[in-house]
């Protein structure tokens, strides 16, 4: 993966945005490759732990916290034309059920904080693609003759998850991913709208647990 090109201050500035309580802001990205979006500096790759990349400080996960504080799920611009053009009440269901999620399943680790703050550990995710299986409303706007009961799609979506210092801001680590579902012909979630994407965002939300609590 190639960080350098798309490692540049605003996007870093822009990844800070939930303390500001800026958590659902679309941030500004270049990488149409979809790496991380920000800046890594001081963290290095290490095992994968059902993700595409992690990356930690020191080379370890964050240890020590007992109380996590999940930020509200955003969307990083510019990494996918579907999410683009996605009308904010079409992607919204999406970003309410990630949270949902990371929520629950961090929820059976730690003590979930109400806000950042010495101690906490803040996880912070957004999406960086997401398709749904079937036509939204700003897909049937563009396509006034679509049938929305007999239309499906392969769902796809991908995500940054970036844990932070309650109290410092800093970086500590970031996990990337990206998933798309099965064949139409052998997938089981093409009759729900965002059948794929929420299979994807309960994977999401385990695995991130349990690689904080092992």
């Amino acid at each position: 993966m190639s960080q350098t090109k798309s490692l540049r201050p605003i996007l870093f500035a822009a990844a800070l945005s939930w303390l500001a309580g800026l958590g659902s802001v679309a941030i500004a990205a270049t990488d149409p490759q979809g790496g991380y979006v920000g800046n890594l500096a001081g963290l290095t790759e290490i095992s994968r732990s059902g993700f595409e990349a992690v990356y930690a400080k020191g080379g370890t996960l964050p240890k020590g916290y007992t109380s996590v504080y999940v930020a509200p799920v955003g969307v990083i611009s510019g990494q996918d034309k579907t999410l683009d053009e996605m009308w904010p009440s079409d992607r919204k269901p999406m970003q309410d059920y990630l949270y949902e999620q990371l929520t629950r399943q961090l929820g059976k680790k730690f003590t979930l904080a109400g806000k950042p703050a010495p101690g906490v550990l803040v996880v912070s995710a957004a999406f960086t693609a997401l398709r749904s299986n079937k036509p939204t409303m700003s897909d049937l706007s563009r396509k006034p003759g679509l049938d929305y009961s007999r239309s499906f799609a392969i769902g796809k979506a991908g995500i940054q998850i970036d844990l932070r210092d309650g109290t410092s801001g800093e970086l500590l680590a970031a996990f990337v991913d990206h998933e798309e579902g099965d064949p139409i012909d052998t997938n089981l979630n093409i009759h729900t709208q965002w059948g794929d994407a929420q299979q994807f965002s309960r994977d999401w939300a385990s695995a991130i647990a349990q690689s904080l609590a092992g």
